[in-house]
C-alpha cells in the first residue's frame, strides 16, 4: 500500500467518524427538539344522541373507544401519541393524546358522527348569485385544481349547489368504504358499500329519481361533487369517480370504516399540559 493510499484511508476512517458523530448529535438534537415541542392535550367532550336523550353507558363507551380508534388511525399523518378515550359518565367522553402542534383537524376527523345523507338537486341550475328557492339550501363543494399562470401551485375552487333541504335517503353510515386511483394521472374512484335495508331504499329512491343529479353529504358537508343518476342503482354500493383532493377522501374513508358515532359530540374542555 502507497504512503498517499494510507493517508487517505486514514482521512476517509476519520471523516466517517466525524459524519458519524455529527449525524448522531443531528439525531439526538432532533430527538429533544421533538420531544420538547409535545404536550399533552387533554379534551372533554359531551355525548349529544341524535334523539335528544341522556346516553345510554354502552353508547358512551362505544363513542370513547371509536375516537381513540380514529385517532390510532390518524396518529402517523398528525404526529400524535399516547392516545386513549374513556367515558365519564353520565354524558362525556375525554380524550388525551400527544401531539407536536394543536391536534384540532385530527379532532374534527375523529369526532365526525358519520351521519350520510343523499339529496337531490335543484333541477333547474339557479342563476348565479340567486338565493335558493323554498325547500333548497346552499351547499359548496370545495377542490384543489393548478394555477396556470404560477406552475406548481394551487387555488381552492369553490362550487354551490343548491340542494333539497330534506334528504331523499338518510343512513347512519356505510357499512364500507375504500378508495383507489387508476390510469396514469391517478384518478381516484371511491366506493361505498351500504347494509342490507339501505341497499334496498337506495335502490328505491334512485329508481323514482333518475335523470335527477343527487349529491352525497356525510355530515352536511360535500366532500364528492353531484353525480347524475343514470339508472336504478341495485347492487348494494354507489361508486363515484374522478380527480379529486386524495388526502382528505382518504382519510374521510378511515373514519367511515370504524362506523358511525351514537350521537354529535361537543367539546366542553380543553387543557394543555
Amino acid at each position: 500500500m502507497s504512503a498517499y493510499q494510507s493517508v487517505l484511508g486514514r482521512y476517509l476512517l476519520r471523516s466517517a467518524g466525524v459524519i458519524g458523530v455529527a449525524g448522531l448529535a443531528f439525531i439526538l438534537a432532533c430527538a429533544i427538539w421533538s420531544w420538547r415541542a409535545t404536550r399533552v392535550y387533554v379534551v372533554t367532550y359531551r355525548l349529544e344522541p341524535p334523539e335528544g336523550l341522556a346516553p345510554a353507558p354502552a353508547d358512551l363507551e362505544r363513542a370513547a373507544r371509536l375516537v381513540a380508534e380514529r385517532l390510532d388511525l390518524l396518529g402517523r399523518d398528525f404526529h400524535l401519541s399516547h392516545i386513549s378515550a374513556r367515558a365519564l359518565v353520565p354524558d362525556q367522553v375525554e380524550v388525551r393524546l400527544k401531539a407536536r402542534s394543536e391536534p384540532d383537524l385530527a379532532l374534527s376527523w375523529a369526532t365526525m358522527p358519520c351521519r350520510v345523507e343523499f339529496r337531490l338537486l335543484q333541477p333547474e341550475a339557479p342563476a348565479p348569485g340567486a338565493a335558493p328557492p323554498p325547500g333548497y339550501e346552499v351547499k359548496v363543494y370545495r377542490a384543489q385544481q393548478y394555477i396556470l399562470s404560477q406552475p406548481g401551485d394551487l387555488e381552492t375552487v369553490r362550487t354551490t349547489y343548491a340542494v333539497e333541504s330534506r334528504p331523499a335517503l338518510a343512513l347512519d353510515g356505510v357499512r364500507k368504504a375504500a378508495i383507489e386511483t387508476t390510469g396514469l394521472h391517478k384518478m381516484a374512484v371511491v366506493t361505498f358499500w351500504f347494509g342490507q335495508k339501505d341497499s334496498a331504499a337506495f335502490a328505491a329512491m334512485t329508481a323514482l329519481n333518475v335523470g335527477r343529479r343527487m349529491a352525497m353529504l356525510i355530515d352536511g358537508e360535500m366532500f364528492l361533487p353531484p353525480k347524475e343518476i343514470e339508472g336504478p342503482i341495485t347492487g348494494g354500493a354507489v361508486q363515484i369517480s374522478g380527480y379529486f383532493q386524495l388526502p382528505p377522501l382518504r382519510e374521510l374513508v378511515k373514519m367511515l370504516n370504524t362506523g358511525p358515532l351514537p350521537g354529535t359530540l361537543e367539546e366542553v374542555s380543553r387543557s394543555v399540559l
